[in-house]
């Protein structure tokens, strides 16, 4: 009988990582199968918010929806977003109900991940198929800069109509996105990916595999015209810089020069790409001063954090009127009129969104869950290197945008926090992949 259930959960974890990762791949792909099948667009949309609960529901029976499965630093932020929501329902209630849907909608994505990445090369297999995933969207970005701006696939998702009917621009590309700066945001989480398989000493070709993937998120990065997606690559890449063997560091340095010399390379690459896109995409946009106005005092720290505690009163109004990921499902069924106008142009930015939903208290408890993530950064450990990277784009991600309430992102970051929570408890204490020993965490 022990046997049985023993070969019947294996079976169960195997199909639950098949369906993990199907889910993954295709919310990542979701707003280009939008674009190509612009009449079942909200069926497409829609999908995610069934697929999933089945996938758990499906799961059940695999001991790992438990609190111990999900990030203790996080519980606390989890927890007071929805009872502030629940205290706050009665506002908007079909709107609350729907912005807690959003932000919790992958949290057990995260438990799930924990369980399942408890074998070190489980998780490695995901990410090789990351950065496989990341190469064939370089191929896709390619296409898409040599298209004409109103072509299908640089349209980009108008807020007004929540279709793809913005035209986009070829040197801003969105990829599988639905903006550049959403495609931007995921190129960090998918450069995590790319680097842990070129941290897998035991295969030589997973080495060359991550670079590949390395290469790819960098070029999508750049032509996402995204300057937090790329100081985040940039940091990203020096996270490696943690590890304390010479090795390591000479290989972190060469992945930051590959990112500070891939303009060049594309400059020399591309006469066209010289001609027409410095002006638009590199000196507009990468070298002037609004990068730096927009994270000081008229921008994300200035403006738009005062708008949302005037808004808020500093308390908090709960998820779903301004949740991000609600709007375009409010706009498709004719609800976005009820909110206040002035609520909707309260922020901009995740953490005026963090301090507009949940107030000072839940912007400390963020915080608080953010922190959680490099409390181990004096140890060189695979596990110590993936909290330190997952933690930089929780921080950096949401300053252009809520992270967390972004669907089509935050799944990929809830998975790969899971690894870093719960499958690496189990992992080896150094960078090695061949032995599985427990690690002290």
């Amino acid at each position: 009988m022990a046997s049985s259930a023993t070969v019947g959960n294996s079976t169960l974890k195997r199909n639950a990582l098949f369906f993990l990762e199907t889910g993954l791949y295709f919310v990542l792909c979701e707003s280009l199968l939008r674009r190509a099948f612009p009449s079942y667009s909200s069926v497409i949309q829609g999908f995610k918010f069934v697929y999933f609960p089945l996938l758990y529901a499906c799961t059940f029976r695999l001991p790992c929806y438990r609190a111990r499965y999900l990030p203790t630093n996080g519980q606390p932020y989890i927890i007071f977003g929805a009872i502030l929501t629940c205290v706050f329902i009665t506002a908007h209630p079909i709107v609350a109900l729907l912005g807690l849907f959003v932000n919790l909608l992958f949290v057990p994505a995260c438990a799930l991940s924990a369980y399942l990445f408890r074998d070190k090369q489980v998780f490695l297999g995901f990410c090789r198929r990351a950065t496989i995933f990341v190469v064939l969207l370089a191929g896709c970005v390619v296409v898409q800069s040599r298209l004409s701006a109103n072509h299908w696939l640089n349209l980009q998702l108008d807020g007004v109509t929540a279709s793809f009917g913005y035209g986009g621009d070829r040197f801003r590309v969105n990829g599988t996105f639905q903006y550049p700066t959403v495609f931007g945001n995921a190129c960090i989480g998918l450069m995590i990916c790319c680097i842990a398989t070129c941290l897998e000493r035991t295969n030589a070709r997973n080495y060359w595999i991550g670079m590949g993937g390395i290469v790819s998120t960098i070029y999508c990065g750049y032509m996402t015209g995204s300057r937090i997606a790329w100081g985040s690559l940039v940091l990203c890449a020096g996270t490696l810089l943690q590890r304390r063997d010479f090795r390591s560091r000479l290989g972190a340095w060469s992945a930051v020069l590959f990112i500070a010399l891939v303009p060049v390379a594309l400059f020399l690459w591309d006469e066209e790409f010289i001609r027409t896109s410095v002006d638009r995409v590199q000196k507009s946009r990468f070298f002037d001063r609004t990068a730096l106005e927009r994270v000081g005092s008229g921008g994300y720290f200035g403006g738009m954090l005062s708008g949302a505690l005037q808004y808020s009163n500093g308390v908090g109004i709960g998820y779903g009127p301004a949740t991000m990921g609600v709007l375009p499902i409010l706009v498709r069924i004719g609800w976005a009129n009820d909110l206040p106008r002035d609520l909707l142009l309260a922020t901009e930015g995740g953490y005026g969104n963090i301090l507009l939903e949940t107030g000072l208290f839940g912007l400390f408890l963020f915080g608080w869950f953010a922190l959680g993530f490099f409390k181990e950064f004096n140890r060189s450990t695979f596990r110590s290197w993936l909290g330190l990277a997952v933690g930089t784009w929780l921080v950096i991600g949401n300053l252009p945008l809520p992270l967390l309430e972004i669907t089509t992102i935050s799944v990929l970051w809830w998975i790969l926090a899971g690894a870093w929570w719960g499958g690496g408890k189990y992992w080896d204490t150094s960078f090695d992949g061949g032995n599985l020993k427990r690690a002290p965490c």
